[in-house]
């Protein structure tokens, strides 16, 4: 085989984008559903309710992951809730499934994106309710105040490191609201504020008054409301009618060249402390790029711009720390500046005496590479502001493979990045990430330095031919259970190749213990499960991104081995694991 194989900111760019949405329902397809499925080169499948009964009301499409704009199929729903796409290229696809007041139900698939020829089944349940009045102190209803959840914990009860919100609505003439489509977990609902929606271009009178939280509360003692699947929760909201300050200023060094006119950015405030978007903006460049956001309380916050779309070249400020306290501020200027990028190149190796390698003449279509930023350890407390937006502290960014295996990874913020490549199925694996003639660079442990306005070129990511794959489940002695967020971790057994990210893998263990570790290289290994541990910000350490986390695994594997020698292209379906739990 040869090597060769945020939304809507500003008024101006959603009117464009609602024009180039109906442009694109006009053009696709629109498809009969099928009789028979299965078919090679088409995706099909069925949807159905939580009953099990087919859904035919909802919207169904499909879309190719792509480096290039692609128009995609809406498909049409039979009686029996079957759908099935036209012929289709080789490549990777998302399927996009809505229905009013539904959600899709919560199941961890076995990848989030489908090939020609496979079939899905989606079970679409009904989303949880929030629903209240908003009155004043004096009892009245408000009208036309918006009202917005804020999903601030996972149905386990893990933290949600940001939060941005989930829905907004106005109340209507009898001051109600109901916020439904929400996935199960936590909320806080606030109301009044400055609005969210289409970048702060709703009409709202009650923008310059401080946001009220539920029941009748500030963001530190907003009410927390469980929300479950199919269910209704209330949370009436007395406002506090209290004036906000104004944070005001302008957007500098934006880009209004004759070949590209920006017509407006997007200012977004944040803040520090409740770790909540507190608002955003737009500003204009018929009144030069200035703004204003209004009904801000007292305390500490970021305040960042951004311009252009995340699929083309954009532009982003660095965030401006503002400590409001009795005071509008005003004069902010958000110099924008170009993010970083990573291009580089995809290539396959054939191994002759190897056949497990699957998709070899659509393996580019079907091969992404990610880039993720991650922070070391935490900044230290006597550290100056951040470069990077709190918010964008653990980013990144997943593209497709053109069809010669070249790729480019945009809009990347400053910071340090772990190269993901995703090989294209089964049988294949990362054998090593290089960075042009450069031998010393360790890309794959040390990850790739940005600043901004980098542009890297010359990454060259080789996928080889022998992966293994091991499907398996933890036990655990009788009347025992399993603890919850188990993760399986498979890591070298040879000391020398320790310093080797590419030989640690990992895998979240399904509540009845079940896991997948795939796309493994041949080799000698230990395996070992513990529960997975976080980072400051609530997210789940990455063994490859965390040295202390492969300190400790290691060292627990070494401790209690459990010892895998890995053949080539091997499968294994049953492989039982005990857990033991630390003393």
């Amino acid at each position: 085989m040869s090597g060769n194989l945020r939304r809507p900111f500003k008024l101006a760019l959603l009117i464009g984008a609602v024009i180039a949405l109906l442009a694109n329902g006009a053009a696709a397809q629109q498809l009969p559903a099928a009789k028979e499925n299965g078919s090679a080169n088409v995706i099909s499948g069925r949807i159905s309710s939580g009953d099990s009964q087919p859904l035919t009301n909802a919207r169904v499409s499909v879309s190719k992951v792509s480096t290039v704009a692609a128009i995609g199929q809406y498909l049409k729903i039979d009686s029996n809730g079957d759908f099935q796409t036209a012929p289709l290229e080789p490549g990777l696809y998302v399927l996009s499934v809505s229905a009013p007041g539904l959600i899709r139900e919560t199941t961890t698939p076995a990848s989030n994106y489908l090939r020609p020829g496979d079939k899905v089944n989606v079970k679409m349940v009904k989303g949880g309710v929030i629903t209240g009045t908003v009155k004043n102190s004096n009892g009245d209803e408000l009208v036309a105040i918006s009202v917005r959840a804020f999903r601030v914990k996972t149905p386990n009860g893990d933290p949600i490191p940001v939060a941005f919100p989930s829905r907004e609505v106005l109340t209507d003439d009898r001051g109600m609201y109901r916020l439904y489509g929400l996935p199960a977990g936590s909320y806080i609902v606030s109301a009044g504020g400055p609005p969210r929606v289409f970048g702060g271009f709703m009409p709202n009178a009650y923008e310059a008054f401080v946001t009220t939280y539920a029941p009748s509360a500030t963001r530190d003692t907003a009410m927390e409301i469980q929300v479950t699947n199919g269910n209704e929760s209330q949370a009436d909201i007395q406002f506090r009618d209290e004036r906000g300050h104004v944070i005001s200023g302008a957007v500098t060094a934006t880009t209004t060249t004759e070949a590209v006119q920006q017509y407006s950015a997007m200012v977004v405030l944040f803040d520090v402390h409740s770790r909540i978007e507190v608002a955003n903006a737009s500003a204009l460049s018929g009144s030069n790029y200035a703004f204003a956001v209004y009904g801000v309380p007292d305390g500490d916050y970021e305040v960042y711009a951004l311009q252009g779309s995340i699929t083309n070249d954009q532009k982003a400020s660095s965030p401006t720390r503002i400590k409001v306290q009795g005071a509008d501020v005003t004069d902010i200027r958000l110099p924008l500046a170009p993010l970083a990028s990573i291009e580089g190149q995809v290539t396959f190796e054939d191994d002759p005496n190897s056949e497990c390698g699957k998709h070899r003449a659509s393996a580019f279509a079907e091969t992404m590479v990610g880039a993720r930023r991650y922070e070391a350890r935490p900044p230290a407390k006597d550290a100056p502001p951040s470069d990077v937006p709190t918010s964008a502290r653990s980013s990144g960014r997943v593209v497709a493979v053109d069809a010669r295996g070249a790729f480019n990874v945009k809009n990347l913020q400053p910071g340090t990045y772990q190269i993901d490549p995703a090989p294209p199925a089964s049988g294949w694996y990362v054998r090593s990430i290089t960075l042009g003639r450069n031998a010393a660079a360790n890309v794959s442990r040390d990850g790739l330095g940005l600043k901004r306005g980098d542009h890297v070129t010359g990454l060259a990511v080789t996928f080889a031919e022998g992966a293994a794959k091991f499907k398996g489940h933890l036990s655990v002695g009788e009347g025992q259970a399993l603890p919850s967020k188990l993760r399986v971790y498979l890591v070298p057994a040879e000391r020398e190749a320790a310093g080797n990210l590419l030989r640690f893998y990992e895998a979240a263990a399904d509540p009845d213990g079940s896991f997948t570790l795939d796309n493994i290289a041949p080799g000698k290994y230990l395996i070992v499960a513990r529960r997975a541990e976080e980072n400051g910000r609530g997210l789940i350490k990455v063994i490859r991104q965390d040295e202390a986390l492969r300190a400790a695994v290691l060292k627990e594997a070494e401790a209690s081995p459990k010892a895998l020698a890995v053949k080539p292209c091997e499968q294994v379906n049953d492989f039982n694991l005990p857990y033991v739990a630390l003393r």
